[in-house]
């Protein structure tokens, strides 16, 4: 049986494109909230650049969006190529060899169109740094957990070598996540009571698979569906309210 370290590797002025759709369906809470479907695609580049610290145990990875195309409802978000800048700045992250965000000099921007995962300060952890990796090496049929925080929103994941060879390793991923909230008249999330009209508790599940290439360095093809079911209650008391909101994230590096 083969035991190998699994280990992020982005060589400087190669940089690396990956192709990254977002599809929602259910209850979304744009344009007053309402049930449908909404969809993002986007091209992310990774251009790796030369750390300032010496040694090899981080990388430095200039992100930016090539392309970016949003709809919700059947209707064009004002999220597109001429302005995707303006939310999603060219910014360099600074991580490790398992894929830990040390320090990220995007700033926080608020999105035009709130939707799950569409956070400014986070590209690369829904692109080119999907999971974090273990810090020691696992079997075949070991797992391993972590977790990271999306919009303010813990996610904890629980990932599982299935099978591994020379060339690359297939994972299996399930993911939980809980979080106790407000909502305003128009089912939009608040962070403190002030404006709300309702309270919230939201519980999400979700699996998915991924395949990491050792060649490359990095994962070259990940799938995660989940499924958040939001309870609502108006603050003065009265009838329950049940949302459902499934995600399915797909992420392919292009072929170089």
């Amino acid at each position: 049986m083969i035991h190998l370290a699994l280990a992020y590797a982005f060589a400087a002025g190669h940089p690396v494109s990956f192709d990254v759709t977002v599809q929602f369906e259910g209850w979304i809470s744009i344009f007053g909230g309402r049930e449908g479907k909404a969809n993002v695609s986007m091209i992310v580049v990774a251009n790796p650049v030369p750390p300032k610290e010496a040694g090899f145990s981080v990388s430095e990875v200039e992100s930016s969006i090539s392309k970016i195309e949003a709809e919700a409802f059947g209707v064009q978000l004002p999220l597109n190529s001429s302005n995707v800048d303006q939310f999603f700045p060219k910014a360099v992250a600074t991580f490790d060899l398992q894929g830990v965000v040390i320090k990220n000099t995007a700033p926080a921007i608020k999105m035009p169109a709130k939707l799950p995962g569409l956070d400014s300060q986070r590209l690369p952890e829904i692109s080119f740094l999907p999971l974090a990796l273990p810090k020691t090496e696992i079997k075949e049929g070991e797992s391993y957990s972590f977790s990271r925080t999306y919009s303010g929103q813990e996610f904890k994941y629980t990932v599982t070598l299935m099978k591994q060879n020379e060339s690359g390793s297939d994972l299996t991923i399930k993911l939980v996540s809980t979080r106790d909230g407000f909502e305003d008249a128009y089912g939009n999330t608040l962070e403190t009571v002030k404006g709300a009209k309702k309270k919230s508790r939201s519980e999400l599940g979700g699996a998915g698979s991924a395949h990491f290439s050792r060649a490359l360095g990095s994962f070259d093809k990940v799938e995660v569906e989940t499924t958040e079911t939001t309870t609502t209650e108006p603050l003065t008391g009265g009838k329950q309210t049940v949302k459902k909101l499934k995600t399915t994230l797909k992420i392919k590096r292009q072929t170089p």
